[in-house]
């Protein structure tokens, strides 16, 4: 085990010109600079796994969870099928006194991959679109109510885009966010030390004199961009202006216009289990765009005090 650097990125060959952020050198760089994480890599099986660990911490209590990006499918197999591997993967974990996995991805692929006999880490069948941000330049483009709810939104002058590239800028709008999602600050835009690793914008659609009605984030490299959380207001919803159609529209153009070739959807499931799934599956693939597969997972207990403090919910939802 030892402390990811740049240098052991460039070994391990990342700078790849796949279509997949999370497994692409800038992208790890970034998340080494990220003043908020602490880097970590380990060797199981001869293969590496690149862990990022961030810390919580008030009056009451602290813990430990990681994010796991671009972890090798067939090691995971590897693992799943040795419970010697399972042991000595949790023991690596245990001695970084990482507490709890919160995010967990396999890297993508071009098939569907199938789930191991032994999940132990419970992951999930998982996918993503990659879209061609071209498309934007005609609306024909898309198809049926998807198209011309668009161009309903293209032409009301009522709606608004605004763009938000540094955190000046932004202060006052993530103000306005936080009662949405309390942690879309956090995870979004311009609270790091890297700025000049990864482009960061913020993009809201706004009802003129009204307010917000949806608001997304993304991270770009110089060919790619991933989108980041997604929310919809009450605005949005009290009007039915089903405004995130026309931001992700929007996006896709402003990354157009700025020379950046496809945008990253950010995942969803393949089986849905619930109704916030289904929607958000119905929402994204319907997009016109590649289809990636992975395996995904979140809220893997690692350590007993994770498992008992995180059954409490006021304590879930500092997380979740």
């Amino acid at each position: 085990m030892e402390k990811l650097t740049l240098k052991c990125l460039e070994k391990d060959n990342l700078n790849n010109e796949n279509q997949n952020l999370y497994n692409n050198y800038e992208f790890h760089k970034y998340l080494i600079g990220r003043a908020d994480l602490e880097s970590i890599k380990i060797t199981l099986n001869g293969k590496i796994i690149k862990i990022y660990k961030k810390k919580y911490k008030n009056l009451f209590l602290q813990l430990n969870y990681a994010f796991i990006y671009d972890f090798n499918l067939s090691l995971y197999y590897e693992i799943c099928s040795d419970k010697k591997l399972i042991k000595q993967f949790l023991n690596e974990l245990k001695s970084f006194d990482i507490d709890l996995i919160s995010g967990l991805y396999t890297c993508y692929q071009n098939k569907r991959p199938e789930l191991p006999n032994n999940n132990f880490l419970k992951l999930r069948l998982w996918e993503t679109k990659i879209i061609n941000t071209k498309i934007s330049k005609n609306i024909d483009n898309l198809k049926g109510t998807r198209k011309s709810d668009i161009r309903k939104g293209l032409v009301n002058q009522n709606y608004q885009l605004n763009v938000f590239q540094n955190k000046r800028e932004a202060e006052k709008f993530f103000q306005s966010v936080y009662k949405y999602k309390k942690n879309f600050p956090l995870i979004c835009p311009f609270n790091y030390l890297n700025q000049s690793l990864l482009k960061e914008n913020a993009y809201e659609i706004r009802y003129l004199n009204k307010g917000m009605l949806s608001t997304a984030g993304t991270l770009s490299c110089k060919k790619l961009s991933i989108i980041n959380t997604i929310i919809t207001s009450d605005l949005d919803k009290e009007i039915r202006s089903n405004s995130t159609q026309l931001l992700i529209w929007k996006i896709l153009n402003y990354l157009n216009l700025n020379k950046i070739d496809y945008l990253d959807l950010a995942g969803f499931s393949s089986y849905a289990i619930n109704g916030k799934e289904k929607g958000i599956s119905l929402f994204k693939n319907r997009w016109p765009g590649k289809n990636y597969y992975f395996l995904y997972g979140e809220t893997f207990y690692v350590s007993f005090r994770s498992k008992f403090l995180l059954k409490t919910k006021n304590v879930k939802k500092l997380f979740f």
